[in-house]
């Protein structure tokens, strides 16, 4: 099964008073480029108001589900999954 791109929009727990240590930030930003090393991210982006963008790739939503449950921040945020295609491929075939 080809991979399929999917936004995740992550978000620092609402109400956690939790401070991230510091190493577990280095550990993300190198997952986050390992990611887009091998080709399983499309982009990342900060938000400025607070927490990140990425579009990621997977087989399926159950496996990235998987992925980001280990990711470094998982436990500290709040992670919004939204499966997404090329817009203009998209509006092509509406033609």
């Amino acid at each position: 099964m080809p991979d399929r791109s999917f936004m995740v929009i992550s978000r620092p727990r609402k109400g956690s008073r939790l401070k991230v240590p510091t190493d577990r930030l280095r550990k993300a930003a190198e997952s986050l480029r390992a990611a887009l090393d091998a080709g399983h991210m499309e982009m990342a982006y900060a938000m400025v108001a607070g927490g990140s963008v990425y579009v990621l790739r997977a087989a399926s939503r159950d496996v990235l589900e998987r992925q980001l449950q280990r990711h470094p921040l998982g436990q500290v945020s709040d992670i919004e999954i939204r499966e997404v295609v090329d817009s203009v491929e998209r509006l092509a075939q509406k033609q």
